[in-house]
């Protein structure tokens, strides 16, 4: 048979067996174009079914696809439906003579109880030759293929040959694609691991290196902290009493338990001297006892150590502020000798030098704080008289500026009182009008002053007279 087409219904997908239900018929396959359709007997059915696997379609409302059937002469048959197989018994009744209804397929699944029976018909449909399962007059199995089981065994073993075939050509084709990817890794491992020591060496050079930088930055830090402990003043005896006497009331006023107080209110009588700045020979004995009645207490001990770090670290945070205030000063003062130069005599410009000589020496070599601020106060007297001396050259600049300015009025004014009068005034009055204004353009170009006080004393005293000569000439 060339073409055969199969159709079920939902509840044969569910159980693996050919089941109908009256009650939810829903097939899709159209049932025009069929001739011939004619009905199987079990004969017919054996015929078509028997050690014969069957390829079609199925159609049962949402179940619809390719289904394969194959029923061995021993009873059995499987159903492989969405790559799953399912597994049962077959059997075929009804004679040719029998009625309609006793022609018929029975299947079982191998987990159901009962037999489920349907029809099968044949047909011809666009040519060919269909073999259909019906039930209620519709459609439900179409299928256009029938083949023996043996040459479906046969065609699978020859096509498991060939499939064998391939893979293994595929195979040592993969085997060569292995061994020349195997050998690439091995060089790719062998380049990377060339890499990656070289990385790891230089990796441990660069350690080594900022091991090094950083064993010598704290060394400088160390240095540079030891040199700012060393200015910090020596703590006297009293001093020393007092810290921990004051320790000693702050620890118990936040830990009441921690000592007898009865003990802690006798000492503290027994060294009341020391709180009102007196300290001997009495005082330092007792005072002994009481840091060691203290040190019986590792939470004291403890919070001892804080507060002397405290201390400690304010002593330090003003030594810090003295020497960035030294540093500062120090700034401000080079910032005048290179920006105010010209507004400096030179005896004020050696002086700023050798100021910035000494405070930089003290900055970097003094062991005593006291030099630090003491420098501190040199520069502000020098940097006041800086200042001073700044503005005092500003103003005399600007009066110098102010008589340079007179100069050029006197000398226009009086050209142009000639230009205007030239046919009027007497020669007389002319030959002094021409030798002012020469003695103000000689005034002008002259460059012998030894000192800028000088040149503006001589300015004012050239301008002054001139405007007398103006007065009195009536000009």
């Amino acid at each position: 048979m060339a073409h055969i087409k199969l159709v079920t219904m939902k509840r044969l997908l569910i159980s693996v067996v050919l089941i109908f239900l009256s009650l939810n018929i829903n097939a899709a396959i159209s049932q025009s174009g069929i001739t011939n359709l004619k009905q199987l007997d079990k004969n017919g059915i054996i015929d078509l079914v028997s050690g014969n696997q069957l390829t079609g379609f199925i159609s049962d409302g949402p179940f619809e696809g390719p289904i394969t059937q194959t029923y061995f002469k021993d009873g059995r048959y499987e159903t492989v439906y969405e790559d799953k197989v399912y597994k049962g018994r077959w059997k075929a009744q009804g004679e040719s003579f029998a009625t309609r209804e006793a022609k018929k397929m029975c299947t079982k699944n191998n987990n159901a109880t009962n037999w489920s029976c349907f029809y099968w018909y044949t047909g011809n449909k666009d040519g060919g030759t269909y073999a259909y399962i019906i039930a209620q007059g519709l459609i439900f199995h179409q299928y256009h293929k029938v083949k023996s089981v043996i040459q479906v065994k046969a065609d699978a073993k020859k096509k498991a040959e060939e499939k064998k075939k391939a893979l293994e050509r595929k195979r040592l084709v993969n085997a060569k694609k292995a061994e020349e990817k195997k050998k690439a890794e091995e060089r790719k491992r062998l380049a990377a691991a060339k890499k990656a020591e070289e990385k790891k060496k230089a990796e441990e050079r660069k350690r080594l290196v900022n091991a090094k930088k950083a064993e010598e930055k704290k060394k400088i830090a160390e240095q540079a902290l030891n040199k700012k402990l060393a200015l910090i003043p020596p703590t006297s005896e009293l001093i020393k009493a007092q810290d921990f006497l004051n320790d000693i009331d702050d620890f118990v006023a936040n830990n009441p338990s921690e000592f007898d107080i009865m003990e802690i209110a006798m000492f503290k009588i027994n060294t009341k001297l020391i709180s009102e700045g007196v300290i001997n020979a009495d005082q330092i004995f007792t005072l002994s006892l009481f840091k060691k009645f203290g040190n019986t207490s590792s939470s004291f001990i403890k919070f001892q150590e804080m507060k002397q770090e405290v201390r400690k670290q304010n002593e330090l945070n003003k030594v810090n502020k003295i020497i960035s205030n030294l540093n500062r000063k120090i700034d401000e003062l080079l910032f005048h000798r290179q920006t105010s130069s010209e507004s400096l005599t030179p005896d004020s410009i050696d002086l700023i030098d050798s100021r910035l000589k000494s405070s930089t020496d003290v900055l970097n070599n003094s062991k005593i704080l006291s030099e630090l601020e003491q420098s501190i106060n040199d520069l502000n007297i020098i940097l006041s008289d800086i200042n001073r001396e700044v503005i005092s050259t500003k103003k005399l600049t600007k009066m110098l500026d102010s008589e340079k300015s007179k100069i050029n009025q006197n000398i226009s004014r009086l050209k142009t009182y000639l230009a205007e009068n030239i046919s009027s005034i007497s020669l007389e009055v002319m030959a002094l009008i021409m030798e002012n204004v020469e003695i103000l353009e000689a005034t002008k170009r002259e460059n012998w002053f030894n000192s800028r006080p000088e040149e503006l004393k001589e300015l004012q005293k050239v301008n002054k007279e001139i405007s007398n000569f103006i007065v009195v000439n009536n000009l």
